[in-house]
């Protein structure tokens, strides 16, 4: 089958998830996936009167993920542990932010949570700053949203573009460490 080119994603909902089907020209190897909404989202929003929604003034969660997740990046798993985390938080795990889930996921990125949690109170202040300053550079290129990379002036925006930037950057020579 040839897909012909279009320049983003099609949405379709089936059963209450979300159908990503990319049918871009450079990504025919690609197939259909189902993703879902998580059942807890780790960015509260509150919604008006007129149905629009707003970010809320707490937020105990994304905070915090966002946090651990430069912590792992300082440690070398960033990308591990933004992969087993965001699987969590989007393929269904009930209550992703309570028991144990959160440990196995950080276990199998290679990391310690406890670890990672001890380093965070006293070191809040800096991960925040190396916030703000990725926040920037992200703006700098003209994105909003995460994950977003950026490889060779091509933008790989979501979690279901990871892939396809794993396969760009293998078309570019990147090969598996051993």
């Amino acid at each position: 089958m040839q897909l012909e080119p279009l320049s983003s994603l099609i949405r379709c909902s089936l059963s209450g998830s979300l159908i990503l089907v990319k049918t871009c020209a450079e990504s025919r190897s690609f197939s259909i996936f189902l993703s879902s909404f998580p059942i807890l989202t780790p960015v509260i929003q509150l919604v008006d009167e007129e149905g629009r929604r707003h970010t809320a003034p707490e937020q105990p969660y994304i905070h915090r993920l966002s946090w651990l997740g430069v912590l792992a990046e300082e440690m070398g798993a960033g990308i591990e542990f933004a992969d087993e985390v965001s699987s969590l938080i989007w393929g269904e795990t009930k209550d992703w932010d309570q028991g144990d889930h959160m440990m196995k996921a950080a276990a199998r990125a290679g990391l310690d949570l406890s670890s990672m949690e001890q380093r965070l109170q006293p070191e809040t202040d800096r991960l925040e700053a190396e916030i703000v300053k990725n926040q920037a550079d992200h703006h700098s290129v003209g994105h909003w949203g995460v994950p977003t990379c950026t490889f060779e002036g091509e933008p790989f925006f979501g979690q279901d573009r990871l892939d396809v930037l794993l396969w760009r950057l293998q078309q570019s020579g990147l090969t598996e460490r051993v």
